[in-house]
């Protein structure tokens, strides 16, 4: 576990005003900005939730934030990832206009059949998704 503060990078639930964001408490840590991955990444949608490789050929959006290790932690728990035990997601540090941040990435590879969100924003796929239904 962490002792001090560490900066994250969040692309999908926990980013500002999603459901995860409220109820991991995201709201009270320091937001930094958005930043945009360099065009390398590939994100799909889980449905509810998306998953993110690298070795793609797309950006993505993240939202990043300094959050405190209690915080951190909760948000491992989340992610299914331990210091000992890696599934679901694993983190690993990118770079950010704020500095060196976590950010999660999906074990193992995503599924063809899920869909491809292409411009990488996981808050504009939903809005635009929810939107043509």
């Amino acid at each position: 576990m962490f002792e001090e503060n560490q900066l994250v990078a969040v692309y999908g639930s926990l980013r500002v005003n999603q459901y995860n964001y409220y109820n991991l408490g995201i709201q009270n840590q320091e937001y930094k900005g958005q930043h945009i991955l360099p065009a390398k990444y590939e994100m799909r949608s889980f449905g509810s939730f998306p998953a993110l490789s690298k070795g793609g050929k797309n950006t993505a959006v993240v939202d990043v934030f300094e959050v405190d290790p209690e915080t951190m932690m909760q948000m491992d728990q989340l992610e299914g990832h331990t210091d000992h035990l890696k599934y679901g997601y694993h983190r690993e540090l990118i770079d950010t206009p704020w500095g060196k941040a976590w950010c999660y990435f999906y074990n193992g590879p995503l599924s063809k059949s899920s869909p491809v969100v292409e411009s990488g924003d996981w808050v504009k796929y939903n809005e635009e998704l929810y939107v043509t239904q």
